[in-house]
């Protein structure tokens, strides 16, 4: 690792013969010069410290260790009163050349803004303590050495840290990261990298790991997959504008706090089996056709056997996925989400099963009134099928040789009334004695071409129940109780 500048926490980083010698004086320097905040900065739970990172200050002379360093680095830096309010450990535009590591040691108020490490950085199990900054920090996305590009594995913020901005590697681990602060991640991009096919791969895990303040993920982007398995949100947690362009799996998560995913895109369903949503969840305006489309099934009459195959793999897992996800909505009660994946399901259902008879229907199901939602696709179904009845109804009697001197109006007015008699038969309204007897009977003497006549009502006292009841499920459906 080089540095273009003498920086004290640099030059402490490396000094000792072995990797365990370097990280117990990094500890017990840190211990020693910020002694008297290290209550206060771990509320009151300073020797846990000692446990975690695996040394004991009691054993090693302290201000002869200081001494030393002082005499190899050539002096000691001067401390802010507040390691809080200010920055202590100054890595602010350093460049890392060479892989790096802060495993196992304690930072305090560390300021990593527009760093950028060139091979891989360790910081397993680091305790952050004060605010932690890494706005802008740059990470490569090379191959990763052993455990990876960067690897934040077990460690624990105090407070509040910022990964603005930050680009990390296609290798990224968060698991059983402890986050007591804020996490902010707003506008971050976790890289992938790219196959000899040109396919990215990649993954960025936070498995297992809990926020037990806000969680902002607002305008970042999962290049690869991004795993949240496991994941506890105890506050807040901000995925708006946010971009997974693979795999997203909130498998087993919980979100204890208000949680949005806004305007999210996602190209492939997101898991969330065994996930505990809060009641306080929202799903709109996100583009859900973008995950729809890694599943479509080719309709070509020659497609390859391979794509039916995995079609058919794809969007039997996306079946269980948008399944998953209505049922949660279900149990929240929230009705027009619980639609929203109903729907999704069943078109990935359709897609599975290629063209049979169930998927016919199920087409047919979501065209007519979007799977029981869809009020104004309903509406303009049933209306339109009585207005076009209607239409060619009047037409034909105009053309007949007993229209006379009866208008266009008039013989669509009497259309109107017959194809609405027509699709509502089951009311009786044209049968003898009823309302619209005396136009159907006129229709009927104007109209030259009784087969067509006959035609439309046949169809139209078909199709009229079932549009009708579609029309009031969607209402039922919007406007019912529970």
């Amino acid at each position: 690792m080089e540095s273009t500048s003498k920086n004290f926490w640099l030059e402490l980083l490396r000094y000792g013969e072995t990797e365990e010698d370097r990280r117990r004086n990094w500890n017990v320097c840190c211990w020693a010069m910020f002694r008297q905040h290290l209550d206060r900065l771990t509320f009151g739970n300073a020797g846990e410290l000692q446990s975690v990172l695996e040394f004991n200050p009691l054993g090693v002379d302290t201000q002869k260790l200081l001494m030393e360093v002082e005499e190899r680095i050539g002096y000691l830096p001067e401390l802010p009163d507040d390691p809080v309010r200010e920055p202590s450990m100054n890595f602010r535009n350093e460049i890392f050349e060479g892989d790096v590591s802060f495993s196992g040691r304690l930072l305090i108020g560390a300021d990593f803004e527009d760093a950028e490490f060139k091979k891989a950085a360790d910081f397993r199990g680091v305790q952050f303590l004060a605010p932690t900054n890494f706005k802008n920090a740059r990470f490569p996305s090379t191959e990763p050495a052993t455990p990876g590009v960067a690897s934040f594995a077990s460690s624990r913020f105090y407070n509040r840290v910022d990964f603005t901005e930050t680009r990390f590697p296609y290798d990224t681990k968060f698991k059983d990261v402890r986050f007591d602060g804020a996490a902010l991640f707003r506008n971050a991009t976790f890289q992938a990298k790219k196959d000899h096919s040109g396919s990215p791969y990649g993954v960025s895990s936070f498995a297992r790991s809990v926020f037990r303040v806000e969680a902002d993920f607002s305008g970042s982007t999962f290049c690869a997959a991004g795993k949240f398995d496991g994941v506890e949100f105890k506050d807040a947690a901000k995925f708006e504008d946010a971009r997974f362009q693979g795999k997203c799996d909130f498998n087993n998560a919980s979100f204890k706090g208000t949680t949005s995913f806004a305007n999210v895109a996602f190209t492939r369903p997101p898991l969330f089996f065994e996930t505990q949503l809060h009641e306080d969840v929202k799903f709109n305006q996100v583009d859900w056709s973008i995950a729809e489309s890694s599943y479509k099934r080719s309709w070509h009459i020659l497609a390859s056997p391979e794509h039916v195959r995995e079609v058919e793999r794809d969007a039997g897992d996306a079946v269980r996925a948008w399944d998953r996800l209505a049922f949660i909505m279900s149990q929240r009660e929230k009705l027009p989400e619980r639609h929203l994946f109903f729907g999704l399901k069943m078109r990935a259902l359709r897609d599975r099963d290629g063209c049979t008879l169930p998927s016919i229907m199920n087409f047919l199901f979501d065209v007519t009134c979007d799977y029981g939602w869809g009020i104004r696709k309903a509406f303009l179904w049933w209306f339109g099928h009585i207005a076009l009845g209607a239409l060619i109804l009047g037409v034909a009697a105009l053309m007949g040789p007993a229209s006379g001197d009866s208008s266009f109006w008039h013989s669509v007015g009497d259309g109107a009334s017959v194809s609405f008699a027509n699709a509502h038969a089951f009311l009786g309204l044209a049968s003898e004695g009823g309302y619209l007897h005396d136009a159907r009977s006129a229709l009927g003497d104007a109209v030259q071409l009784k087969w067509a006549f006959k035609c439309v009502g046949v169809v139209q006292a078909v199709l009229g129940p079932i549009l009708l009841f579609l029309l009031l499920l969607t209402l039922r459906n919007h406007f019912r109780l529970v």
